[in-house]
């Protein structure tokens, strides 16, 4: 591509190579002899400024079309640029919302688990000095789920069989502990739906959190299909 110096250039040369050949058209022609009257001076003139007038002219009006090609060509880089900077803005945005989006989501998961961390904590029975939660039940469940050939302990069997009772006080810890972990399901799967190329420690520890309520939550009531193997297939990443 020719820069600006060569352009400018040749337009000298061919000025300068067109004042020339006009000169030594016209000495070839006449000689070199300085003539004294006015009329022959006016008609070199006249020879001068029409031979070179119609070059310049084109000269110019070629520079003209030049600068038209230049300036549209910068017009151009200068759209692209413009593209480009609103293009990198558009991404920028866009990741700024989502991980706005994903910082909501955390916050959304974070107070579910803090709600679950209560329901596990709620005492359904005392024997003696022996108190069991929720939390000592889903152990029982975990256990039961690994050696499914032993006997459920008494506790366990008659926590299942009240949590099945409408209206019972531990159906109705039962009934929320079920809403949080299906909750907890569908913000995790948003969460992973916007990092799909990446399982995060966070979400992975979620995810085996909840797992481990599965057992139970499967005995006393019936979770929404696919909750299990969703959070399995994320904990086992």
């Amino acid at each position: 591509m020719f820069t600006n110096k060569k352009i400018f250039g040749a337009a000298i040369a061919i000025v300068l190579a067109s004042i020339l050949a006009t000169i030594a058209l016209y000495v070839w022609q006449f000689g070199t002899h300085l003539s004294t009257k006015q009329d022959e001076w006016a008609g070199f003139g006249d020879y001068f400024g029409g031979v070179l007038n119609p070059v310049f002219a084109l000269l110019a009006f070629f520079g003209l079309l030049w600068s038209i090609q230049k300036q549209g060509a910068e017009f151009r880089d200068s759209l692209q640029l413009l593209q480009r900077q609103t293009t990198s803005a558009e991404d920028q945005v866009k990741a700024l919302r989502e991980e706005r989006t994903l910082d909501d989501l955390l916050h959304v998961v974070k107070e579910l688990d803090s709600r679950i961390e209560r329901v596990l904590d709620i005492v359904i029975t005392t024997q003696g000095p022996i108190v069991l939660t929720v939390r000592e039940m889903k152990s029982e469940a975990q256990r039961l789920k690994r050696t499914p050939s032993g006997p459920p302990s008494p506790a366990y069997r008659n926590f299942v069989d009240i949590a099945k009772r409408p209206g019972s006080v531990v159906e109705a810890h039962v009934r929320e502990l079920t809403y949080l972990v299906q909750k907890t399901c569908e913000f995790l799967e948003a969460y992973a739906a916007l990092q799909p190329w990446l399982i995060s420690p966070t979400l992975r520890y979620y995810a085996e959190k909840c797992s481990d309520l599965m057992d139970m939550v499967e005995d006393v009531g019936n979770p929404p299909i696919g909750t299990r193997g969703f959070f399995a297939s994320i904990a086992g990443n």
